[in-house]
């Protein structure tokens, strides 16, 4: 409807592309859907969560991100099927993809876990950021099952997600270089736990299956 009143026609009409869908979407609209529904035919699945943050890389939408500017990959499923692994990992890609945090059901009726998960605090400014820059996938692409994404935050800091798609733990590294880190060093905090360590040139993180830790790195 959006696109008809400005004449753009929209991605199934004609010749129109998706590619041209999302390059138009920021000047007519602040948030758009970056794919399918999260939900499958029965539940929502890990499945799911992994295809629309695959979308983010597919669509190549990551330029047209920013304040005012949002990739949606839906609403938000925490606490309605996934396992609570699965739960945390949701939250952590939907704050680095800088996507809108909606969830559509009733929070009265929702665990405290849940609640705790959808509000954590440091997962909530990443999200936040007034940078708005959505994160990357850092090359290479990883295997399969292994995945680091990185966020510029305001302030110079560096948001890095280390994403287990597979299904058995694994060891996660990354150099400072490769997530955008121009000192030789850095303060690296977890976010889901607290904890803060120095780095030096590399570091990295056994992650388990269907997860995803959330690392700062700082000065």
């Amino acid at each position: 409807m959006i696109y008809a009143i400005h004449g753009k026609g929209g991605p199934g009409s004609g010749n129109a592309k998706w590619a041209s869908y999302y390059q138009d979407a920021p000047a007519i609209a602040n948030s758009w859907r970056m794919g399918g529904d999260i939900e499958g035919p029965m539940r929502p699945s890990w499945a799911g969560i992994l295809r629309l943050i695959d979308s983010e890389v597919a669509d190549k939408t990551t330029g047209i991100s920013g304040p005012n500017s949002w990739n949606d990959c839906d609403m938000m499923v925490v606490g309605q099927g996934l396992s609570a692994t699965e739960d945390r990992a949701h939250v952590s890609m939907w704050a680095m993809l800088a996507s809108p945090m909606i969830v559509g059901y009733d929070l009265r009726n929702t665990s405290a876990a849940t609640i705790a998960a959808l509000t954590h605090p440091a997962i909530v400014k990443i999200s936040q950021d007034p940078l708005g820059k959505q994160a990357t996938l850092v090359p290479p692409a990883s295997a399969a099952t292994t995945q680091v994404w990185r966020r510029p935050l305001a302030g110079g800091g560096v948001a890095v997600a280390l994403l287990n798609r597979g299904e058995a733990a694994a060891k996660i590294s990354f150099t400072l270089a490769e997530v955008g880190w121009a000192g030789s060093s850095a303060k690296v905090s977890d976010v889901w736990s607290g904890g803060e360590v120095t780095a030096a040139e590399k570091y990295g993180l056994t992650v388990g299956a269907h997860a995803a830790e959330v690392l700062v790195l700082s000065e």
